[in-house]
């Protein structure tokens, strides 16, 4: 019968007499490894000792993750890509369903051992979380729109009024803006303040926007002075 690394039997058959010897296999990686999105990353094992040797056909590479354990086999399509002995696992080209638990059984005639690596896919693309929302301002108010958005890495904030990018050098404008959310503030509004404004959020995974019509309502007017209403 095979044994596992585990056995406390283990000892009787690593000895240099008998010349066999549980296999015994160690990540490269350490423990756990990150990659961003759409980047290539390498996971590698290595077996440090193992007599009768170990066969590629002997070592299984699974994965596990929030839908379960899978069997790579031969790898999936031609994104997983094996090295001739199968201890080392190219993935082409991150995908969030690529993160989890990476585990490697190798066997040979005494017995089976186990090594495993976690691997964490970092980068989300953004998503705008509260949306703009056509609204109304008095005119010579100030007009004030925040624009929050959630991402890996943080994203890029442009605001655009009427299509065009909106530039601080203009006094009226200001932007200020952080890893998460950015603001617009133009001072004191008039008619031609009017429009749509636009806020878009972009990082290398992709693009999100939102955008809201403005509409300035302009000051009271009197349809009689104060004196026609004292008469």
């Amino acid at each position: 019968n095979r044994l596992r690394e585990s056995d406390a039997s283990i000892c009787q058959f690593r000895t240099l007499e008998n010349g066999i010897e549980i296999p015994r296999i160690v990540s490269n990686n350490g423990t756990s490894v990150s990659v961003s999105r759409d980047d290539s990353i390498v996971l590698s094992f290595s077996i440090t000792q193992a007599m009768p040797p170990v066969s590629p056909d002997d070592i299984v590479w699974t994965i596990t993750n929030s839908s379960g354990t899978f069997d790579l086999g031969s790898g999936e399509g031609d994104n997983y890509v094996f090295s001739e002995d199968r201890l080392t696992l190219r993935i082409q080209r991150a995908r969030r369903v690529d993160a989890g638990t990476y585990s490697v059984d190798v066997s040979n005639a005494v017995g089976t051992a186990s090594a495993e690596i976690t691997l964490m896919v970092t980068g989300v693309s953004p998503q705008i979380t509260t949306p703009l929302r056509n609204t109304t301002v008095v005119e010579g108010q100030s007009l004030i729109l925040t624009c929050p958005a959630v991402a890996d890495p943080s994203p890029v904030f442009v605001w655009r009024f009427r299509g065009e990018r909106i530039s601080t050098i203009a006094n009226k404008y200001e932007i200020v803006s952080n890893n998460s959310v950015s603001t617009l503030t133009v001072v004191g509004v008039g008619g031609s303040d009017e429009g749509d404004y636009n806020c878009s959020v972009s990082n290398r995974f992709g693009p999100d926007s939102t955008s809201a019509f403005i509409t300035i309502l302009g000051p009271p007017t009197f349809l009689m002075t104060p004196s026609e209403i004292r008469d």
